[in-house]
């Protein structure tokens, strides 16, 4: 069966379509944004602290089906979500600073309802309906 290609409008549609559901799918989220690291006092036992601002957007946030979890290698677990949004999401990662050493880069957050979520492996970014979207795995702090 050959799938016909889609023309202007049909992709005009569709983007008109996206854009009425999107209210229905999206869920209000806080993005909490890693943006800088307090040093504790180590000697006394008082960790660093990690600063975080806070983002209110919307997201599509759905569970993790027991196929994903089972086929991720033990990256993911029961009660992780797929998140989806428009703003940029940004995983842990290293961070090589100009004298050498190696720092850790805490990941974003998200609340929903009342729950606090960190970005579990590496957002990426997917075109959908002529918007960049950025999808991650969270799951609860």
């Amino acid at each position: 069966m050959m799938i016909p290609q889609l023309g202007q409008m049909d992709g005009q549609m569709m983007s008109d379509a996206f854009q009425e559901l999107s209210g229905i799918l999206e869920e209000a989220i806080i993005l909490k944004r890693w943006i800088s690291t307090t040093p504790g006092t180590k000697y006394l036992g008082h960790a660093d602290t990690q600063n975080y601002t806070s983002i209110p957007t919307t997201a599509v946030i759905e569970e993790l089906t027991p196929l994903e979890i089972a086929s991720s290698g033990n990256l993911y677990a029961a009660g992780d979500l797929h998140v989806q949004c428009l703003l940029q999401i940004f995983g842990g990662e290293n961070v090589v600073g100009g004298d050498g050493s190696v720092s850790v880069r805490p990941s974003d957050q998200i609340v929903r309802a009342g729950r606090t979520y960190k970005i579990v492996g590496h957002p990426f970014q997917v075109q959908l309906a002529g918007q960049s979207w950025w999808k991650a795995v969270a799951r609860q702090v």
